[in-house]
């Protein structure tokens, strides 16, 4: 009975980030980022439900922009988690550059001839 009750207060928060992040993405990022301040737990599912709202509303382009832009570390982490995790599933090439153009340039692999296809190019 209690697994039920909280598998139903889960979907419905999650809910409830999907409905704020309809109507506004910036109002849902901060809900989440409480969510995340307050150290819940399911937060990040949260952050990945903003994400997916973007993505459909108005683009992969406009979900990595918002994510990079994130004052928020925690929830900036969990959103390129997310966008990772999409990307890669579909390109992973560009995920791999896009991957090497979010670390700093001193951790940057150099370039080398070698193709995404043979492996990252980026030290982990």
């Amino acid at each position: 009975m209690a697994q039920t009750w909280m598998t139903e207060r889960l979907q419905l928060e999650k809910d409830v980030v999907a409905g704020i992040a309809d109507r506004n993405h910036d109002e849902a990022t901060n809900h989440v980022s409480k969510l995340l301040a307050e150290g819940r737990s399911n937060a990040s599912h949260w952050v990945a439900t903003v994400v997916n709202k973007i993505i459909r509303q108005d683009g992969s382009l406009v979900a990595s922009n918002w994510a990079t832009t994130s004052q928020d570390w925690p929830l900036k982490g969990s959103a390129r988690n997310e966008l990772a995790e999409q990307n890669a599933q579909t390109n992973p090439k560009s995920a791999a550059e896009w991957f090497e153009n979010l670390l700093p340039k001193n951790m940057r692999h150099a370039q080398s001839p070698r193709s995404v296809e043979n492996g990252p190019s980026v030290i982990l």
